[in-house]
């Protein structure tokens, strides 16, 4: 990333910012004590808030997310969902993988219950998220994994995005062809 002029800060969270419009740059306060001054700020951190208050109360937890099990028992997958790591779309995806196996399962042990009511479908089970994610910056990206080491370089790039921000692996996940 030093190529692109682009510093990485670990461990320090952004307590505060001021925008110097004469100079069009943003001094940023963190919480080691430093400050940073940037000319170009875009905040992409913040403590999302599920939309769910559509919901049962019965089903949701204090942060308004809904409980699921590892078998995805509410069928509440993505955003929604109180599952531990990082939200990010290749969870989403995971999740919603395994919540639909699980409906499927349920319909068919349903329809043969009719016959036999001892018949319990085997639910797949989700694993737990390690905490990573990946962040593209021009023609780099940087990687934070779950062993905690960062890596960054047009390799990176490549390996977490390919070249279209990672538009053809969702599709190839979806089973969707590129037309």
């Amino acid at each position: 990333m030093d190529k692109l002029g682009v510093e990485i800060v670990l461990n320090s969270r952004v307590l505060g910012s001021q925008v110097d419009t004469a100079n069009k740059q943003t001094i940023l306060t963190l919480s080691n004590g430093e400050t940073l001054t940037a000319g170009k700020v875009i905040f992409c951190t913040a403590k999302p808030t599920a939309r769910t208050d559509w919901l049962p109360s019965t089903v949701l937890d204090e942060n308004g997310y809904v409980r699921v099990n590892s078998d995805t028992t509410h069928f509440a997958a993505g955003d929604i969902a109180a599952w531990g790591g990082i939200k990010r779309v290749g969870g989403a995806l995971i999740m919603g993988q395994c919540a639909a196996i699980n409906i499927v399962k349920r319909i068919v042990a349903d329809e043969q219950n009719q016959l036999e009511a001892s018949i319990q479908p085997e639910q797949q089970t989700l694993p737990p998220f390690p905490q990573m994610m990946s962040l593209a910056v021009g023609s780099e990206a940087v990687s934070f994994g779950p062993d905690g080491s960062v890596k960054t370089g047009e390799e990176v790039r490549e390996m977490a995005f390919g070249d279209d921000l990672g538009l053809t692996r969702v599709r190839e996940v979806l089973g969707f062809t590129k037309s």
